[in-house]
């Protein structure tokens, strides 16, 4: 066995790098962090062959949407352009504790009313014009608008009032 020595096992060096998972041997290098040397500079910036490149399709689209995003924003009047105007809505419930009132003006969530000195509670809203749907809401039961002859049927069976703000 000259020139060779005996490693775990009985194999020599060169059989045990050569055996190990079925690669190849190779000569092996210390492997350490290398640290730059005080004159050499840091690059912040990764080289340019690890950055993944766009793809011209999708730079394009993106440039497609941003235009048609800004057309589309300039076509459509702001909300703040169109006037709103106060409308006040009343019922008359002696006995309600807490009064309510939802519609499609404020996407049916219920808006506190107070009560007036009468015993009829009211609210002022400010609304662009459009025709909306309300109903009350007293305690924990809903009610349509008793004096607003106008109403539409709703998708609980039961009606909901109609106001149009011109």
């Amino acid at each position: 066995m000259a020139g060779k020595t005996k490693v775990r096992g009985g194999a020599s060096k060169k059989s045990a790098k050569s055996s190990a998972k079925g690669r190849p041997a190779t000569k092996s290098k210390s492997v350490s962090k290398s640290r730059p040397k005080s004159g050499a500079k840091k690059t912040a910036k990764p080289s340019p062959a690890s950055k993944p490149k766009k793809s011209p399709k999708r730079v394009v689209t993106k440039t497609l949407a941003r235009a048609k995003a800004k057309a589309h924003a300039a076509a459509k009047p702001r909300a703040a352009a169109v006037p709103k105007k106060p409308v006040t809505f009343a019922i008359d419930a002696p006995s309600g504790f807490d009064v309510s009132i939802a519609g499609s003006f404020n996407k049916w969530e219920p808006k506190g009313m107070t009560k007036g000195e009468d015993g009829i509670f009211r609210i002022t809203l400010k609304l662009a014009p459009g025709t909306y749907q309300y109903k009350f809401l007293l305690d924990t039961e809903w009610r349509e608008d008793p004096v607003n002859p106008r109403k539409v049927l709703n998708e609980y069976g039961g009606y909901n009032s109609i106001c149009d703000v011109v």
